[in-house]
């Protein structure tokens, strides 16, 4: 491979890795993964998976390296989804007053709002 074609595979490799961690942080932040797809976590982790397969068959370093790091990247994804939304039952967690915990049908509030005139 020539120079070019080997920094622009190491390039595509760090930006395609980068791709899920904006996902990840918003996650952890907002303490709930509701509106991420199961779906697409377990398309990740397969394609992820190929990606290795074919790494190592065609013996490039980059692409094995680059789809390493981004199962990893998946795996957490999927363990952060397992956490907060089947581990946890999807709780809410209200950033104004701390409240974490489960909402009576209907809310999207814990009613802190409510209880900041009293």
């Amino acid at each position: 491979m020539t120079p070019l074609a080997n920094f622009l595979g190491l390039l595509v490799a760090i930006v395609s890795n980068l791709l899920m961690l904006p996902q990840i942080y918003r996650i952890y932040k907002d303490k709930a993964a509701k509106d991420v797809s199961r779906g697409m976590i377990l398309i990740y982790i397969i394609t992820q998976s190929l990606w290795i397969m074919y790494s190592l068959a065609a013996s490039d370093y980059y692409l094995y390296v680059s789809s390493i790091v981004a199962i990893i990247i998946a795996i957490s994804l999927g363990v952060f989804y397992w956490w907060y939304e089947i581990h946890q039952g999807g709780l809410f967690h209200c950033k104004r007053c701390g409240y974490t915990g489960t909402l009576a049908p209907g809310m999207t509030t814990c009613g802190c709002d409510d209880q900041r005139g009293k």
